[in-house]
């Protein structure tokens, strides 16, 4: 309830969605022949079953004359095979996987009484809407809009598919996913009054076999509502919350403050209501047989849990034992790594300073080499000038051999002449 002013209160009207997960084909079997009341189902009215309605393959309204409905398990489970093939072609589908995922969305009760028949259309659009983004309109399977039931709803089958394999973890995995997934859908149909309910509050989500017990457990009886509302009204004062006072502890004081005066209230009332007494006798005694039953599954339930945390705690145990191992592997041949980097490292620099004795060799090479190649270019010098004096002793010699050659020719004959006169 939300406080208008210490005398008024306005009920609020919730977004309603629930989510159940199928991981064998016989419980989605099972879910769909329930959903198309091919199964006796008393929880539905008989004769409101044939207003139920089904959407056509397209997904954009209930299905009329031209567009064939998907309205019976039969032709569910083939639009559920053809797409599991589709998907069983991209890899192996684990044997545990999540093979379709059961949707429920409704309102509160008070939302359907003030909804008119248009609001209610745009409503049932919207939140097909919803499924076909969350899922793609491919993997739907079947979606009916049922009104036999205490609370009209929509009930829809969809395939959890992702990036071409199955991952219910991916839309369902873990409180703040469902949480995101509540917030998304109260956004989706805001505008027509409905709002999402407490977040991160303390109460437990229900599935929608929970929802459906809930719902068979109304009790029907004779109490004059609009009269017993004002009088809740007028009787109930809420006191403000102090500066002081934890807003958990501020609620839990509302809670039972209202719990108490709406007892006092309703007491004396439905003493005179035998048979609303009688019932309400019989529901408590169902609700104490259920409370036995309920603590009975958590015994059993933490057993299981026990077992179950005990091995794989044992896994957990040998798995960290098998990473110690690895990693003192690991931490051995990072050891023999380093030793070898060192060992490198000390002939990196003996090679170093080798490389820098190379060095002082090759510049004292190289000042030979300019000193040898001065001397060279010096002596080259000294050879051009002794073969510049040889070029011209030459010259010379050629000249004197020639002149020689001439004073031969001039005097010789003389010399023979001589040389007869001498004989």
């Amino acid at each position: 309830m939300f406080l208008k002013n210490e005398t008024e209160f306005i009920m609020p009207q919730y977004a309603i969605l629930r989510v159940t997960k199928h991981k064998t084909v016989q419980n989605l079997v099972s879910s769909l022949k329930h959903n198309f009341r091919e199964i006796p189902t008393h929880n539905a009215n008989p004769e409101m079953t044939k207003n139920n309605g089904h959407f056509s393959m397209k997904y954009q309204d209930l299905a009329n004359n031209e567009d064939e409905p998907i309205n019976t398990t039969s032709k569910a489970m083939d639009v559920f095979n053809r797409r599991i093939e589709q998907i069983a072609r991209n890899g192996k589908i684990r044997s545990n996987a999540v093979l379709a995922v059961e949707y429920l969305f409704t309102a509160s009760p008070e939302w359907w009484q003030q909804s008119t028949s248009e609001i209610r259309r745009k409503w049932r659009k919207r939140t097909i809407e919803f499924l076909k983004q969350k899922h793609g309109v491919e993997n739907i399977i079947t979606a009916t809009y049922q009104t036999d039931e205490t609370t009209p709803h929509i009930s829809a089958f969809v395939i959890p598919e992702y990036k071409g394999k199955l991952n219910a973890r991916h839309f369902f995995g873990g409180r703040k996913i469902l949480s995101a997934l509540q917030t998304d859908y109260a956004t989706q149909v805001a505008d027509f009054g409905l709002h999402r309910g407490i977040e991160n509050s303390k109460a437990t989500h229900k599935t929608i076999k929970q929802y459906y017990s809930e719902i068979n457990q109304v009790m029907s009886g004779n109490v004059p509502k609009d009269e017993l509302n004002q009088e809740i009204r007028q009787k109930i004062h809420i006191p403000k919350k102090s500066l002081l006072e934890t807003t958990d502890g501020y609620q839990k004081k509302i809670y039972q403050l209202v719990e108490q005066s709406v007892h006092e209230i309703l007491a004396p009332k439905y003493a005179y209501f035998p048979k609303v007494k009688s019932a309400l006798n019989n529901k408590q005694e169902e609700l104490e047989e259920l409370d036995n039953q309920k603590r009975e599954f958590f015994k059993n339930q933490q057993k299981i849990i026990d077992e179950e945390v005990l091995l794989r705690t044992q896994n957990l145990d040998f798995d960290l034992k098998l990473a110690v191992l690895e990693k003192e592997e690991l931490s051995n041949e990072l050891k023999h790594r380093d030793e070898i980097i060192s060992k490198q490292n000390e002939q990196i620099q003996d090679l170093s300073l080798e490389v820098d004795i190379q060095s002082g060799v090759i510049a004292s090479l190289n000042i030979k080499f300019h000193e040898w190649r001065e001397e060279k270019l010096k002596q080259e010098r000294v050879m051009s000038e002794h073969q510049q004096a040889f070029d011209d002793l030459c010259k010379k010699l050629k000249a004197t051999q020639l002149e020689l050659s001439r004073y031969k020719e001039k005097y010789e004959p003389n010399q023979s002449l001589d040389s007869d006169l001498t004989l």
